[in-house]
Formats: C-alpha cells, structure tokens, sequence
C-alpha cells in the first residue's frame, strides 16, 4: 500500500469529541480514548512517517513480547495523528525509584531482569541496528567526514542479527502495573546485536545515576 493510500485509510476520528488529556511529553499529547485505552496524539510538526513508523514496529513487536501495551489503530484527529493504545495503569519506575528508594536495588533488578528478556526475543523489523547507527553518524555535527567513515567501515563488520532491542530503554519507559514491567515508546526500536542496545541503555543509566546522586538517593 502507498503512502497516501494508507492515510486514505486511517480512520478519521470525531473533531467534536473532546478527550481528557492525561499527560504530554516532546512529541505527543496523551488522551483518554476510551474506558481501557489511550491515544497518543502527535504534534503537528510531526513527520507521519516517524508516527507510521512507531504503529508498524509496535504491531510486529507486540506479536512475540507480551510485555509491551497493545497498538490498536492509527487516527486522525483535528489534523494530527495518533496511536490508539492499551491503557497501562501505572507509573514509571522513576518515579518508584524516588518514591521507594529503599527499593532500589529490587527495581534495578526488575529493569536489568526485562532488558534480557528484550535481548532474547528475535524479529526482524526491516529496520537493523546497523542502518541505525550508520543514519546516526552521517547526522553527526561533531564527527569529521573521514571520522564517520572509519566509524561506519568498523560498523560494517559487526555481525548481522536480529534480535530485539529498544534503543531507548531507561526507568522512564518501563511502567509498572500490577507490579509487573511493561516497555513503552519503541520508536527507536530496531533488530540487530543485543549488546548495541545494552551499551546505549548503559549510556542512558549513568544520566539517570547522575541525576539520582544530585537527589541524595543512595545508589550503591
């Protein structure tokens, strides 16, 4: 299906429903859609194919791995677009790492404990790491022309994989409900070497440890 062929056939939501928002972050607006689920409406600036891209990854993703909340369709609503979500009742794990931070230790388990999981699931989502990560060095404003090349000749010989990884997994985008995890927002979702993922989250982990010090929280 083409592109504009399959926006022809995005279901057009109601403009004169009104829905309760119940958060927002950089890229969308979080709605109550319906008793048990949510809509993520995006910005209008947007592009469609991030948004179309996120639904397709969240279908194929939530074929094999249970722990992520179910996609259900694309709208659009008052000119934007949005993803139809299963609703998770819950919080983040930030938020029971400030709250509970006598607990910390049982919840970086818990965190360590779904990563594997992630890392053990195989799919190919037609989108690798190494098409990643090689799209991420040409944007580079800091690398020279000939430091990208050396960077992305060393990536080319990296194995081929296709195992899962998120490539945006940190306490913020794992929810607990009913004290089970649940991985969210895998726009950035894509198929290759798990240990790729691992050192990015590694990455993102020492921001978050930065910033739990600064709150005197006992990280040890």
């Amino acid at each position: 299906m083409q592109m504009d062929e399959h926006r022809e056939a995005i279901l057009k939501d109601d403009e004169k429903k009104q829905y309760r928002m119940l958060g927002q972050g950089n890229t969308a607006e979080i709605y109550q859609y319906s008793a048990d689920t949510i809509l993520k409406l995006f910005r209008e600036n947007m592009p469609y194919e991030a948004i179309e891209k996120e639904y397709q990854l969240a279908c194929k993703i939530q074929t094999g791995f249970d722990q992520v909340p179910n996609a259900f369709k694309m709208v659009e609503y008052r000119n934007r677009y949005g993803i139809v979500y299963e609703q998770i009742i819950g919080r983040d794990m930030i938020q029971y790492f400030l709250k509970h931070p006598f607990k910390l230790k049982y919840y970086s388990r818990m965190l360590a404990s779904i990563h594997v999981s992630i890392h053990k699931k195989e799919v190919n989502l037609d989108y690798s790491v190494k098409r990643k990560l090689s799209q991420d060095i040409d944007s580079s404003m800091e690398l020279t022309s000939d430091e990208k090349n050396r960077i992305k000749q060393y990536l080319e010989q990296l194995p081929d994989q296709n195992y899962l990884c998120h490539f945006d997994f940190h306490p913020g985008n794992v929810m607990i409900q009913n004290n089970q995890p649940m991985v969210i927002d895998w726009m950035t979702a894509c198929s290759g070497i798990e240990r790729t993922s691992q050192y990015q989250s590694n990455y993102a982990s020492c921001r978050k440890k930065m910033h739990l010090t600064f709150l005197n929280i006992d990280i040890k």
